[in-house]
């Protein structure tokens, strides 16, 4: 897919050994806008989820039948592998029909660890958000076709502003490397 490309490239060369975060800092620019999450709890994105933490988050949606569970699976065993100290946020690009009851079943169904917000909220802002942070391809035409949805996860380190992009489905021991070198 051009968009996972595409961030690939923007946060480095993924196989390559020099990988590092600092290389490929960028500036997530992070709405802070209220979610529900899983549980019924309305949050702020940023204040309340990313302020002062370590973060890995991406985009899916419940109904979605290719990279969304393989993603949040992948992710599941990145959230092992980290341990605690790092929150871990999804956020559905399908707010119509993921209410936080078909997310909390989404959550167990890829036994989601503490600390894994899944959040719903206004369709409208969560589609600002995601093309506030990178989440969309340059192709209008691609972009608005949620089944073409780019499989990226953004993680960082808000306390220390380093921030990275990788392809959702890399190596989970990888995966944690790289959120580990953001935490130190």
């Amino acid at each position: 897919m051009e968009a996972t490309r595409a961030a690939a490239t923007a946060s480095g060369p993924v196989g390559d050994a020099g990988f590092s975060p600092e290389r490929a800092n960028i500036a997530p620019r992070f709405l802070d806008i209220e979610l529900t999450d899983q549980d019924g709890h309305r949050v702020r994105l940023f204040d309340d989820l990313v302020k002062e933490q370590v973060v890995v988050l991406n985009f899916m949606y419940v109904t979605c039948s290719s990279a969304c569970p393989r993603n949040t699976s992948n992710l599941a065993k990145v959230q092992k592998l980290v341990g605690g100290g790092v929150r871990f946020i999804s956020i559905t690009l399908d707010a119509e029909r993921d209410s936080p009851e078909v997310l909390a079943e989404y959550a167990r169904a890829h036994r989601a660890g503490p600390g894994w917000s899944f959040l719903t909220g206004d369709k409208r802002q969560i589609e600002a958000l995601r093309k506030s942070l990178g989440f969309y391809d340059p192709d209008p035409a691609i972009d608005a076709d949620r089944t073409q949805h780019a499989g990226i996860v953004l993680y960082g380190n808000e306390r220390l502003s380093r921030w990275s992009h990788m392809p959702a489905l890399l190596s989970p021991e990888f995966m944690a490397a790289a959120v580990g070198r953001v935490i130190r």
